[in-house]
């Protein structure tokens, strides 16, 4: 087999999650999904980001670690 030459998306410095690597992604949110984030965030001490990876990992966990 020969090895990819493509490079992995890179992990900010210092911005880890366990032993996962982070990479930068952008979501564009009309104004009410993200009023109805930042509400549910403030109400639970999350970030918007946080309640977005939960979602995913719900929506899409079991199929996401099948393909791993």
């Amino acid at each position: 087999m020969s090895e990819s030459t493509e490079t992995p998306p890179r992990a900010k410095p210092g911005r880890k999650a366990g032993r996962q690597r982070l990479v930068e992604a952008s979501v564009m949110l009309g104004e009410a999904e993200r009023d109805g984030l930042d509400a549910l965030g403030q109400a639970e001490g999350r970030t918007r980001s946080d309640l977005i990876r939960e979602a995913i990992r719900k929506t899409y966990g079991k199929r996401l670690k099948s393909n791993g």
